[in-house]
């Protein structure tokens, strides 16, 4: 056959249209090295300048995420822990278990647990805000069958659970917490015993006996449980493979005289984020009357209600004093669930002493489930009830009277009535046939003087009740007269009224003197 030779500038002319049609297609392959890489390709440069960029926003959201992990993962570990895990024995100081406690939303949850081998039969629980809550016998063992809370299983179980409504208490009130339950010792119908030597025997056999070839037919069980299992003691079981009641007790404090019955205390805390309510006195100033009824203290919750709450409460003396114008209070006001309100009372001590208005102050402190208002301090103003009477002053009586010349005569201003006080009135000497002057030995015209005038106040300071007035007749036989009168005035009281003696004139007391001629 003929072959087809190609002549030499055909087979050039193909190389040449090759190389051509390279180069179109691959530009850059042509031309990885050299300085024509920083000039042709920067469109590569832009594409490197955008990866770095999305190579930065990646890692900057790559970086945010672990940021975001880590800090659930920190706020993971941060989270609040309200429970409190306490260890379940039976007698002999045997740990079998644990009960928990802890408050979820509103609800106390408690959870018994028993360890490996033990089961659950009954459970008793008893749960109070004071230690005399705990249903005592009157020795003061406890008395489980008065629990509140139990339950039993006739098929055992491994945990038991209670859920108590926690809003009937305040949030950081103790909680008294007595938790017993009855456990067996019991793994799949044998004794524990018996039961922990099966692995460690099994693998032991298997691997020794070839060596030992029978050698140990003759070793007792009870041989293996001390050496390869755990011994647990005569409690866990009577010897006969029937597991054995046992009473146990969460035990964080012994009841008195105990051995190993107890109870604990659990402060009942939330975790979640609780809007407490506001408390305080629904006035600043309340208001009772010396002789009754008591006064009834209203105080308030606002805001939150649907949790308990408390608060204490006191009175303070102030003008009042204890025992003496009023009953000392005190105590713990308790707000159940939905309650806005409570009152106590502060009792009045009525007396027969007439007195100002007194005042005492009430305080409330120590809320538990709220937090205090602005309004925690008010007073109480007890009113007086006796009768203010206004002191009375009369010229009581004169002696002598009549009085012979040249005598004295005394004058006895007195006052009745309100004496707590300072009174004042005024007195003089008013001249009728009598006449009077400065002193008897003053001359006189056209005749002598019969008496001595007299004028001035009188001071009644608070509790003087009688005060008096001397007046000196003179000696005027001259004259041959045979008697002669004058007045004695009182008038003009302050703080104090004068006695009403008919004459019409409520300002002004007057009485009448009678001089007698010396024989």
């Amino acid at each position: 056959s003929m072959k087809t030779r190609l002549s030499p500038l055909t087979t050039m002319t193909s190389a040449l249209i090759v190389a051509l049609l390279i180069f179109s297609i691959f530009p850059v392959a042509a031309f990885a090295t050299g300085n024509h890489y920083k000039h042709s390709d920067n469109k590569a440069w832009s594409k490197k300048d955008s990866f770095e960029k999305w190579s930065k926003k990646s890692f900057s959201k790559e970086t945010r995420s672990r940021k975001e992990r880590s800090g659930k993962q920190c706020a993971k570990k941060q989270k609040c822990d309200n429970s409190l895990s306490i260890p379940l024995y039976v007698e002999g100081g045997k740990r079998v278990g644990n009960v928990t406690v802890r408050l979820d939303g509103n609800d106390l949850k408690v959870n018994y647990q028993v360890n490996d081998g033990w089961y659950i039969k009954q459970t008793h629980l008893q749960v109070s805000d004071n230690y005399n809550g705990l249903s005592l016998k009157a020795d003061g063992s406890p008395d489980v069958d008065a629990y509140q809370y139990n339950s039993k299983h006739f098929t055992p179980v491994k945990s038991a659970d209670y859920t108590i409504s926690g809003s009937q208490w305040p949030l950081g009130t103790d909680l008294y917490i007595a938790a017993q339950a009855v456990v067996i010792n019991k793994t799949n119908g044998k004794c524990k015993q018996h039961s922990a030597k099966t692995s460690n025997s099994k693998k032991r056999y298997s691997k020794d006996s070839r060596n030992n070839k029978g050698q140990d037919k003759n070793r007792s069980s009870d041989d293996d449980d001390s050496e390869h299992g755990t011994h647990y003691g005569d409690y866990d079981h009577d010897h006969k493979g029937q597991s054995k009641e046992m009473e146990a007790w969460a035990l964080g404090e012994k009841f008195p005289g105990q051995i190993f019955a107890g109870f604990f205390i659990y402060s009942l805390e939330s975790c979640d984020p609780v809007e407490k309510s506001i408390i305080q006195f629904s006035d600043a100033v309340y208001t009772v009357k010396e002789e009754g009824p008591v006064a009834v203290i209203t105080v308030v919750r606002t805001g939150n209600l649907d949790l308990a709450a408390s608060v204490e409460y006191t009175t303070m003396d102030g003008s009042a004093v204890n025992g003496a114008d009023y009953v000392f209070a005190s105590g713990v006001l308790n707000f159940a669930p939905g309650q806005s309100s409570a009152q106590f009372e502060v009792t009045p001590i009525d007396d027969s002493e007439v007195e100002p208005v007194e005042s005492l102050t009430m305080k409330l402190s120590n809320p538990l489930g709220a937090n205090l208002g602005q309004q925690k301090m008010a007073t109480l103003e007890i009113e007086d009830n006796d009768q203010v009477t206004a002191a009375v002053i009369a010229i009581d009586r004169i002696i002598p009277n009549p009085v012979e010349e040249s005598n004295t005569v005394t004058i006895y201003v007195t006052r009745t009535g309100d004496i707590n006080v300072d009174a004042t009135v005024d007195y003089g000497t008013l001249d009728g046939t009598a006449i009077g002057a400065t002193q008897c030995g003053a001359p006189a015209t056209p005749v002598p003087f019969d008496y001595e005038q007299v004028g001035g106040t009188l001071f009644f300071d608070a509790g003087v009740t009688e005060l008096t007035i001397e007046v000196t007749t003179c000696n005027n036989n001259p004259r041959g007269d045979t008697t002669e009168t004058f007045d004695i005035e009182i008038y003009n009281p302050v703080g104090a009224e004068l006695f009403d003696d008919g004459d019409g004139n409520p300002f002004s007391n007057i009485e009448t003197i009678t001089i007698l001629e010396a024989s």
